[in-house]
């Protein structure tokens, strides 16, 4: 999706996302965006979540202590929405079941919060139907950190999702049914004069904030002042470099390195 007139310096793009679905198209958008002054940005409204920025702090701050693992879910009845002659159920179209429309969400919370991701082992299967777009894909990451994550999408059940960060002090989560509106935070520590005690866990609220306002405000700021958002090897490439990942292991059974 595109905004602003056509390129030029001052100009912007914004683009839904995925931003593509191979890295190599994904690079040259913003490769091409970069020579000609055009700042390109990608929807991701959810680092604009307070509850995400609380999370990141904690670990930049050793509240949470290192960080050890992240996981994540993003489901709901999408498979059931669309006939089988609809786009949507192409596995070309939409590869890797609902990780274009709800995982690379997830991921692009992880890759904020843990850093690029070096490698990815993954399943992606159609269960619920005899036609359409794979409807259940689960991943295994290895975070270049070392820390491992896991990331489920389920796309022919109940609505849900999830996200959990878990540090060498404690852990912190948050989730819902729906997601673009302010989210509250569990969070749990370990009490290291009382292992043995089960603490229990803290509820945190944020002040209601319009993520998707947020987003395209920081987005005019950005062409307002010629900074650039994506940028080459920054992280709206590399997320397209792990979906591209996802559907390669999926394909061949076997863990897939993403390179940088």
């Amino acid at each position: 999706m595109g905004a602003g007139s056509p390129p030029g310096e001052g100009d912007g793009r914004h683009a839904d996302e995925p931003l593509g679905l191979t890295a190599a198209q994904s690079a040259a958008a913003v490769a091409a965006c970069a020579e000609h002054k055009v700042t390109l940005a990608v929807g991701y409204n959810w680092r604009f979540q307070p509850a995400l920025q609380e999370i990141a702090r904690m670990l930049a701050d050793g509240r949470l202590g290192k960080l050890l693992h992240i996981e994540g879910n993003f489901c709901g009845p999408s498979a059931y929405r669309f006939g089988r002659e609809h786009w949507r159920q192409d596995r070309d179209e939409v590869p890797a079941g609902g990780m274009t429309g709800r995982g690379v969400h997830v991921v692009d919370a992880m890759l904020y919060l843990a850093g690029a991701i070096d490698n990815v082992y993954a399943q992606s299967v159609r269960l619920a139907q005899d036609f359409g777009a794979d409807d259940t894909t689960s991943m295994l990451f290895r975070f270049k950190s070392g820390a491992p994550g896991y990331l489920g999408t389920v796309i022919a059940s109940a609505e849900t999702w999830r996200m959990q960060v878990f540090g060498s002090r404690g852990w912190a989560e948050v989730g819902d049914v729906e997601h673009l509106t302010t989210w509250q935070m569990k969070v749990c520590y370990v009490d290291p004069a009382n292992i043995t005690v089960k603490q229990k866990p803290q509820l945190m609220t944020f002040d209601d904030t319009s993520t998707e306002r947020a987003e395209l405000e920081h987005f005019a700021r950005a062409i307002q002042a010629g900074r650039p958002l994506a940028v080459p090897g920054g992280d709206e490439v590399h997320n397209v470099a792990v979906l591209e990942a996802i559907v390669d292991s999926a394909r061949q059974g076997a863990p897939v390195s993403i390179p940088t």
